[in-house]
Protein backbone atom coordinates (compact mmCIF):
# COMPACT_ATOMS: atom_id res chain seq x y z
CA UNK A 1 0.00 0.00 0.00
CA UNK A 2 1.42 3.38 -0.95
CA UNK A 3 1.78 6.24 1.54
CA UNK A 4 -1.22 8.21 0.28
CA UNK A 5 -3.56 5.21 0.43
CA UNK A 6 -2.30 4.34 3.90
CA UNK A 7 -2.86 7.93 5.04
CA UNK A 8 -6.46 7.70 3.77
CA UNK A 9 -6.91 4.46 5.71
CA UNK A 10 -5.54 6.00 8.92
CA UNK A 11 -7.81 9.04 8.51
CA UNK A 12 -10.82 6.78 7.97
CA UNK A 13 -9.99 4.67 11.04
CA UNK A 14 -9.64 7.80 13.18
CA UNK A 15 -13.09 8.96 12.06
CA UNK A 16 -14.88 5.58 12.15
CA UNK A 17 -13.37 4.03 15.29
CA UNK A 18 -15.89 5.48 17.79
CA UNK A 19 -18.82 4.27 15.69
CA UNK A 20 -17.34 0.79 15.26
CA UNK A 21 -16.59 0.50 18.99
CA UNK A 22 -20.11 1.59 19.85
CA UNK A 23 -21.57 -1.01 17.49
CA UNK A 24 -19.33 -3.77 18.84
CA UNK A 25 -19.96 -2.93 22.49
CA UNK A 26 -23.71 -2.78 22.05
CA UNK A 27 -23.66 -6.13 20.27
CA UNK A 28 -21.36 -7.99 22.66
CA UNK A 29 -21.87 -6.30 26.06
CA UNK A 30 -18.23 -7.05 26.74
CA UNK A 31 -15.72 -4.26 26.18
CA UNK A 32 -12.76 -6.63 25.77
CA UNK A 33 -14.55 -8.83 23.24
CA UNK A 34 -15.80 -5.69 21.47
CA UNK A 35 -12.27 -4.31 21.16
CA UNK A 36 -11.07 -7.64 19.76
CA UNK A 37 -13.92 -7.60 17.27
CA UNK A 38 -13.08 -4.06 16.16
CA UNK A 39 -9.41 -5.05 15.79
CA UNK A 40 -10.37 -8.01 13.59
CA UNK A 41 -12.58 -5.72 11.51
CA UNK A 42 -9.80 -3.17 11.05
CA UNK A 43 -7.36 -5.90 10.01
CA UNK A 44 -9.77 -7.13 7.33
CA UNK A 45 -10.48 -3.56 6.28
CA UNK A 46 -6.74 -2.85 5.91
CA UNK A 47 -6.37 -5.77 3.51
CA UNK A 48 -9.39 -4.67 1.47
CA UNK A 49 -8.66 -0.92 1.59
CA UNK A 50 -6.90 -0.56 -1.81
CA UNK A 51 -9.78 -2.39 -3.50
CA UNK A 52 -12.38 -0.27 -1.69
CA UNK A 53 -10.74 3.01 -2.67
CA UNK A 54 -10.32 1.94 -6.30
CA UNK A 55 -14.03 1.12 -6.63
CA UNK A 56 -15.27 4.14 -4.66
CA UNK A 57 -17.13 1.82 -2.30
CA UNK A 58 -18.39 3.00 1.07
CA UNK A 59 -15.79 1.89 3.60
CA UNK A 60 -17.98 2.48 6.68
CA UNK A 61 -20.68 0.18 5.31
CA UNK A 62 -18.01 -2.41 4.51
CA UNK A 63 -16.55 -2.09 8.02
CA UNK A 64 -19.97 -2.45 9.68
CA UNK A 65 -20.79 -5.48 7.56
CA UNK A 66 -17.41 -7.04 8.33
CA UNK A 67 -17.88 -6.44 12.06
CA UNK A 68 -21.37 -7.95 12.08
CA UNK A 69 -20.34 -10.98 10.05
CA UNK A 70 -17.29 -11.53 12.26
CA UNK A 71 -19.54 -11.47 15.33
CA UNK A 72 -22.02 -13.90 13.79
CA UNK A 73 -19.18 -16.18 12.69
CA UNK A 74 -17.62 -16.14 16.17
CA UNK A 75 -20.94 -16.84 17.86
CA UNK A 76 -21.22 -20.08 15.88
CA UNK A 77 -17.94 -21.40 17.22
CA UNK A 78 -18.28 -23.86 20.12
CA UNK A 79 -15.72 -22.06 22.31
CA UNK A 80 -17.91 -18.93 22.30
CA UNK A 81 -20.91 -20.83 23.65
CA UNK A 82 -20.56 -20.29 27.33
CA UNK A 83 -22.55 -18.49 29.93
CA UNK A 84 -21.39 -15.10 31.04
CA UNK A 85 -21.73 -13.94 34.59
CA UNK A 86 -23.87 -10.85 34.95
CA UNK A 87 -22.25 -8.07 36.91
CA UNK A 88 -24.15 -6.80 39.92
CA UNK A 89 -25.04 -3.15 39.92
CA UNK A 90 -23.77 -1.05 42.84
CA UNK A 91 -26.21 0.58 45.23
CA UNK A 92 -27.66 3.83 43.95
CA UNK A 93 -25.87 6.89 45.30
CA UNK A 94 -28.70 9.39 45.36
CA UNK A 95 -32.36 10.05 44.76
CA UNK A 96 -33.69 10.06 41.22
CA UNK A 97 -36.84 12.19 41.31
CA UNK A 98 -37.88 11.31 37.78
CA UNK A 99 -37.23 7.57 37.88
CA UNK A 100 -34.80 7.77 34.95
CA UNK A 101 -32.29 5.49 36.64
CA UNK A 102 -34.91 2.81 37.26
CA UNK A 103 -36.07 2.98 33.66
CA UNK A 104 -32.55 2.84 32.23
CA UNK A 105 -31.66 -0.10 34.48
CA UNK A 106 -34.82 -1.89 33.36
CA UNK A 107 -34.03 -1.20 29.70
CA UNK A 108 -30.44 -2.42 30.12
CA UNK A 109 -31.64 -5.59 31.84
CA UNK A 110 -34.24 -6.11 29.12
CA UNK A 111 -31.57 -5.73 26.44
CA UNK A 112 -29.32 -8.19 28.27
CA UNK A 113 -32.06 -10.81 28.03
CA UNK A 114 -32.16 -10.54 24.23
CA UNK A 115 -30.00 -12.73 22.03
CA UNK A 116 -26.93 -11.10 20.47
CA UNK A 117 -28.65 -11.20 17.08
CA UNK A 118 -31.73 -9.42 18.46
CA UNK A 119 -29.59 -6.75 20.16
CA UNK A 120 -27.63 -6.28 16.96
CA UNK A 121 -30.70 -5.83 14.77
CA UNK A 122 -32.17 -3.32 17.24
CA UNK A 123 -28.88 -1.44 17.31
CA UNK A 124 -28.51 -1.30 13.54
CA UNK A 125 -32.15 -0.32 12.96
CA UNK A 126 -32.69 2.15 15.80
CA UNK A 127 -29.27 3.51 16.80
CA UNK A 128 -27.43 3.45 13.48
CA UNK A 129 -30.76 4.22 11.73
CA UNK A 130 -30.17 1.73 8.92
CA UNK A 131 -33.04 0.68 6.68
CA UNK A 132 -34.31 -2.89 6.61
CA UNK A 133 -32.39 -3.50 3.38
CA UNK A 134 -29.15 -2.04 4.76
CA UNK A 135 -29.50 -4.05 7.97
CA UNK A 136 -30.15 -7.24 5.99
CA UNK A 137 -27.06 -6.59 3.88
CA UNK A 138 -24.91 -5.89 6.94
CA UNK A 139 -26.12 -9.02 8.73
CA UNK A 140 -26.00 -11.24 5.65
CA UNK A 141 -29.65 -12.30 5.86
CA UNK A 142 -32.95 -11.58 4.14
CA UNK A 143 -35.09 -8.53 4.75
CA UNK A 144 -37.83 -10.78 6.11
CA UNK A 145 -35.41 -12.14 8.71
CA UNK A 146 -34.54 -8.59 9.76
CA UNK A 147 -38.22 -7.71 10.10
CA UNK A 148 -39.10 -10.83 12.10
CA UNK A 149 -36.01 -10.52 14.32
CA UNK A 150 -36.83 -6.86 14.98
CA UNK A 151 -40.41 -7.75 15.82
CA UNK A 152 -39.36 -10.59 18.12
CA UNK A 153 -36.76 -8.39 19.83
CA UNK A 154 -39.20 -5.53 20.42
CA UNK A 155 -41.82 -7.97 21.73
CA UNK A 156 -39.28 -9.59 24.09
CA UNK A 157 -38.04 -6.19 25.27
CA UNK A 158 -41.59 -5.02 25.96
CA UNK A 159 -42.30 -8.22 27.89
CA UNK A 160 -39.11 -7.80 29.94
CA UNK A 161 -39.96 -4.17 30.71
CA UNK A 162 -43.53 -5.05 31.66
CA UNK A 163 -42.21 -7.79 33.93
CA UNK A 164 -39.77 -5.35 35.55
CA UNK A 165 -42.49 -2.78 36.13
CA UNK A 166 -44.91 -5.26 37.68
CA UNK A 167 -42.32 -6.83 39.98
CA UNK A 168 -41.23 -3.40 41.31
CA UNK A 169 -44.78 -2.20 42.01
Amino acid sequence: MDAETEAQYVAFVDAALPSLRKLARSATWDSHHADDLVQTTLEKLYVAWPRLTRRDEMPLAYARTTLVRSLVSESRRPWRRRETVAEHLPERAGQDPFGAVDVSVDVMEGLRRLSPRQRLVLYLRHVEDLSVAQTAEAMGCSQGTVKSTTSDAVHALRAALAEGVTTDA
